[in-house]
């Protein structure tokens, strides 16, 4: 795969995703669910089918090849996608979300194993890419997913996101069969890979760590945020708007951490996204204007980016299985996205639409001091076993 590659397919693939979990929650909201059942429809449904496939997808790639589990899982999305027009009650929402989330935690854990290349540099750069280009595109998808709701109905406009989908899923068959054999797109990245830095295993647990709090609380914002602006009397157009203002920060931060690797094996970007992520839920919890929802979105988007773009990079540079610890990646992220929602859906109907936030708020907190304690003593043991010393 090219860089153009890692530029349009995560895009329009995540243009898709974010147009779906947006509209899905709104049409959740006109079929009378409740804050608990759309949590149980964003987390359990759709997590936990996206956690299980992604958790065991890494290690099946190695066994069936990435091209197969791409073009696997991209078409059980863009299913699971059609699926969600046909729905007219609460439950026809519940059956076709685990399709859709299946398919998303087949989909990415074997398009990301594509990444890594003989040359660091250019492993960097196609992270960068990736990582903004996926980004740019929830962007879009949520900016879009309200009017589009509106202006199409709910049926037509989850058909559109599963035609976006598909025409993806098209293109990576053209790219793919013409494309090189090798899971890691060259030769040279065979024989390099064993060339990996001992050192990413001292902060890979701690950046899963840091990537399970943050997308729990991002997950949990995105959940709630649709009933707190409704609440608030804000239209479905300028809540999708208000919602994309998350991915302005988070794509903000990947283009700061794509220019080099000055953050590598250091503690102070988590802490710094931690610490951001608490104020931002802090915020959610007790403001109400327009203006300081959108600055409370933007920082809760770039508080995640460190855990997120970090548990990539030693991913792929801490030894052992590459395949897997992709999988690893995004089923961590996905265990954020299950219990997230549905912890924050059943803390909404119990303790009101600003309870989640508070939950968060206690969640990231010890999180701090663990990132501030353990990490230098894991590295230290780390360099301490003659085994994995550099």
């Amino acid at each position: 795969m090219t860089r153009l590659d890692f530029v349009i397919v995560p895009f329009a693939m995540d243009m898709a995703v974010a147009m779906s979990q947006i509209m899905v929650n709104l049409r959740a909201l006109d079929l009378g669910a409740s804050a608990t059942e759309v949590g149980v429809l964003m987390g359990l449904c759709w997590g936990i089918a996206y956690m299980l496939t992604a958790l065991t997808t890494g290690r099946m790639v190695a066994r069936f090849g990435a091209r197969s589990m791409i073009l696997v899982g991209g078409a059980a999305f863009a299913l699971g996608l059609a699926a969600y027009g046909f729905a007219t009650a609460p439950w026809h929402l519940l059956v076709a979300a685990p399709v859709a989330g299946a398919g998303s935690g087949v989909f990415w854990p074997a398009l990301q194993t594509y990444i890594r290349a003989a040359d660091p540099d250019e492993t960097r750069v196609r992270s960068g890419l990736f990582n903004m280009s996926w980004t740019a595109g929830v962007l879009a998808g949520v900016t879009a997913s309200g009017h589009a709701y509106r202006a199409l109905g709910p049926a037509a406009s989850f058909w559109s996101a599963a035609g976006l989908s598909a025409a993806v899923l098209a293109l990576l068959a053209v790219r793919l069969r013409i494309g090189p054999t090798a899971v890691y797109d060259d030769e040279d990245n065979e024989a390099g890979a064993d060339r990996v830095d001992p050192r990413a295993r001292s902060f890979l647990h701690i950046a899963w760590l840091v990537n399970f709090t943050m997308w729990f609380a991002g997950t949990s914002v995105a959940t709630v945020f649709p009933r707190l602006a409704r609440s608030l009397h804000f239209s479905d157009g300028r809540i999708g708007e208000m919602a994309g203002a998350v991915w302005l920060g988070q794509i903000g931060l990947f283009c700061v951490l794509t220019t080099g690797a000055w953050w590598h094996d250091r503690k102070a970007p988590f802490l710094l996204g931690l610490a951001a992520g608490l104020v931002a839920v802090l915020l959610f919890a007790s403001v109400s204007t327009a203006l300081w929802l959108v600055a409370a979105s933007i920082v809760i988007g770039a508080a995640r980016t460190p855990g997120h773009m970090a548990s990539i990079h030693y991913g792929l540079h801490s030894g052992g299985d590459r395949d897997a610890n992709m999988g690893y990646h995004e089923a961590v992220l996905g265990a954020g996205c299950v219990l997230g929602p549905l912890l924050s859906g059943y803390a909404a109907d119990i303790g009101g639409v600003r309870a989640p936030f508070m939950i968060s708020a206690a969640l990231i907190a010890p999180v701090i001091l663990a990132v501030v304690i353990w990490p230098m003593a894991k590295f230290r043991a780390d360099r301490s076993n003659p085994a994995t010393s550099p």
